[in-house]
């Protein structure tokens, strides 16, 4: 199943950064699947599907961690 993920303002705004399970990507995921979200900078956990980090969230994931300005954007997950 593909999922269709936003972050928004608000996400990144409430994100935390170096925390793989309250950073803005994992509450999208989380607010669109329901599932517990772990995200890494290859993979991204999310119940038992492991699906990899994909160019623009990998971005985002650096760009965030690091202190750096960030956009609200949109990205697609493959969920089993």
């Amino acid at each position: 199943m593909t999922c269709h993920i936003h972050v928004t303002k608000g996400d990144i705004k409430h994100g935390i950064r170096q925390d793989p399970f309250r950073d803005p990507i994992s509450r999208a995921i989380f607010r669109r699947t329901g599932e517990h979200v772990f995200v890494g900078t290859s993979f991204i956990e999310i119940g038992n599907n492991w699906p990899p980090v994909v160019g623009i969230v990998k971005e985002f994931i650096e760009r965030f961690d690091a202190g750096k300005k960030v956009k609200p954007f949109r990205f697609e997950i493959n969920i089993e």
